[in-house]
């Protein structure tokens, strides 16, 4: 005899039948919760769905669901035949004692998770079946690679999401039109507030909105990552909200050490070398325990595929919360050289970060790419003073939501007062009169310390 639990409950369906049949006014919390495959009983299922569609035209009788099926569902209609048609439906579900409006959330939440149970064991059925065999059952086709399979499986895998979602309604837009209206007058968008630590960055950029792609185009050596690490360090550190850093170029080990030297004030060339006096031993024994308390998630993603990229952010955001991710940063690796045109492998890597990760993750992210002048070139000259272009594409201006430059103050500019300026460039979820703003920051690179100036 098995001990594995059970994957419906007939009782909970049956309830759930019973309170569509006796109070119509039920149907529509009924109908946006569940779907007709969160039945496990081909009856109740048919049932489900032809009582929904008979409250659209009037009373929900038993002889109006036989005569509904009869004309749209054969299949639906053989089934309640079987077991006795109209007679057995009143008699089975007629129930006057009902309350006049049912508590049905329990009901809800059990079907919602014995259907999503089920579609797990189905999903990895297919999965297995895909594995050994090398062909998709579904579409009846063999797999081209294992990059192929890999699309499969995770379409497989993040359909199960489906199965627990409760409010898929489609509503009118203007739905909306009070929730957008409170956020404006609040100022209340979804996102990270990075006031806390770039006062005018953040008033510039209109904080790091979710869904929103940000990227931060600079001369290779300006200190791209510096900054970056920067912003994604102190939003784990100071607001708790967990962080993933993505990076191409440095090893967990270089990470931590430029993390170990901001926090102590201790050069990083000091503590890998240990030459350490007194007190900048305690200081960085002490920044060492703090490092470990911080969410703070750091991989190195040199060779990841796009597919990959995406699929460890989800995971990571599973396991952890991601709040923010950092891509460390958009170029062409050593296994995308030789795969064809260069703009267009760009193109897929900034659309990976927006579209598969930004929006579908509900999260900031922020990357950055090589952005060089063009006041010296041909270009330059057609295009206007300070205009600026990327390396390797144009696809950064096309797709990303802000950009920014970020560069090292000229000290022959006598409106300079820092080591380094961010400059807006242009952005979707920005105000114009702020294109071209500049804000000034002090670099101590020395110690990865990073001051915005006022």
């Amino acid at each position: 005899m098995s001990n594995a639990p059970e994957l419906h409950s007939e009782s909970v369906e049956r309830y759930i039948i019973k309170v569509m049949y006796n109070r119509p006014e039920s149907i529509i919390e009924l109908a946006q919760s569940l779907r007709p495959n969160d039945f496990f009983t081909p009856a109740y299922r048919y049932l489900f769905t032809a009582i929904k569609m008979l409250s659209l035209k009037g009373d929900i009788t038993a002889e109006g669901i036989m005569t509904l099926l009869e004309a749209e569902n054969r299949d639906g209609y053989h089934t309640l035949t079987g077991i006795g048609g109209a007679p057995v439906i009143e008699n089975f579900f007629r129930d006057h004692s009902l309350p006049k409006a049912p508590a049905v959330d329990v009901q809800i939440s059990i079907m919602k998770t014995f259907a999503y149970r089920r579609n797990a064991v189905e999903v990895s059925e297919k999965i297995r079946r895909a594995a050994e065999s090398n062909v998709d059952i579904d579409s009846n086709k063999q797999f081209e690679d294992v990059e192929d399979l890999d699309a499969r499986i995770k379409e497989l895998t993040y359909s199960l999401a489906d199965n627990i979602n409760v409010a898929d309604d489609v509503e009118k837009i203007g739905k909306k039109v009070s929730a957008v209206k409170d956020s404006i007058k609040n100022k209340d968008f979804s996102g990270i507030d990075i006031g806390f630590l770039y006062p005018k960055l953040n008033n510039v950029i209109k904080k790091l909105r979710n869904k929103a792609l940000y990227v931060f185009g600079a001369p290779e050596k300006v200190g791209k990552s510096t900054f970056m690490t920067d912003i994604g360090w102190n939003i784990a550190e100071k607001l708790g909200i967990p962080v993933a850093y993505a990076d191409t170029e440095m090893t967990e080990e270089e990470q931590l050490l430029r993390i170990c030297s901001k926090i102590s004030g201790v050069p990083e060339d000091k503590i890998s070398e240990d030459d350490l006096t007194p007190e900048q031993r305690v200081a960085v024994d002490a920044a060492w325990d703090h490092i470990e308390k911080v969410p703070f998630y750091h991989f190195n993603a040199n060779e990841l595929t796009n597919a990959e990229l995406e699929s460890k952010v989800k995971l990571l955001q599973l396991r952890h919360g991601i709040g923010l991710f950092i891509y460390d940063y958009v170029k062409i690796q050593s296994h995308e050289a030789e795969k064809g045109r260069l703009d267009m492998i760009m193109a897929s890597k900034i659309d990976t970060l927006k579209e598969k990760i930004a929006k579908q993750c509900d999260i900031p992210v922020i990357t950055s790419g090589q952005m060089y002048p063009l006041d010296d070139t041909e270009q330059g000259q057609k295009a206007g003073k300070n205009k600026h272009k990327f390396a390797e594409t144009s696809h950064f201006t096309k797709l990303a939501d802000v950009i920014a430059r970020l560069d090292r103050c000229n000290p022959e500019d006598p409106t300079a007062f820092g080591t380094h300026y961010v400059e807006l460039i242009m952005g979707r979820k920005v105000s114009a009169r702020d294109v071209g703003k500049r804000v000034q920051f002090d670099f101590k690179q020395e110690i990865h310390k990073i001051r915005e100036l006022v």
